[in-house]
């Protein structure tokens, strides 16, 4: 898949598919006419589900999976603006439990 990457497809109705990179892309991108429906509960239920799936296959994306990688862990304490950053990674995730 190519983030951005619009195609467009010729022929009597055009279509335009949209390719992504990311999991929270691919989640959106099922739905590209979606209107909120308040009154069917079990599609609300359905749907929450499934976008707290894509939020969680997103940070795993960016961050990874691994709880000890301090490489990660950096990562995310620049991206909430936590300066400076810990030296340790006992440290980093004591600041991040706190600030995030």
């Amino acid at each position: 898949m190519h983030c951005g990457m619009k195609l467009t497809l010729h022929s009597k109705k055009e279509t335009t598919l949209y390719m992504s990179d990311t999991p929270l892309d691919d989640f959106f991108a099922q739905y590209p006419r979606f209107r909120y429906n308040n009154t069917a509960p079990e599609a609300k239920v359905s749907l929450r589900e499934e976008y707290k799936d894509a939020l969680t296959k997103q940070f795993n994306t960016i961050y990874g999976t691994d709880l000890n990688d301090w490489d990660a862990w950096r990562h995310m304490c620049q991206m909430v603006n936590i300066s400076p950053v810990p030296d340790t990674l006992e440290a980093c995730r004591e600041v991040c439990a706190i600030q995030c």
